[in-house]
């Protein structure tokens, strides 16, 4: 369910940071990146560096990430019709 979150909060938000992705969900930065590892092991997001600032690093969704948002029943609809 913590990928299905943070995929879909980067669907929401479009390219966004780790850090965004973190404050937003209030999950911690460790968390993040591990489940934005697991994310674009799976092809699901990409990770580019900054134009401007090539410290940061930028995460959106890719084609396949966004059909699995697409995809991916509301959890909490399905929570209510069960």
């Amino acid at each position: 369910p913590s990928q299905l979150l943070v995929l879909q909060e980067i669907g929401e938000r479009g390219e966004t940071t780790p850090t965004e992705l973190a404050a937003a969900l209030q999950f911690g930065q460790a968390t993040i990146t591990n489940i934005l590892d697991r994310l674009e092991a799976g092809a699901l997001v990409t990770r580019v560096r900054g134009e401007q600032d090539k410290r940061r690093r930028h995460v959106a969704a890719t084609p396949a990430g966004e059909r699995a948002i697409e995809e991916a029943p509301d959890m909490l609809q399905d929570r209510f019709t069960k």
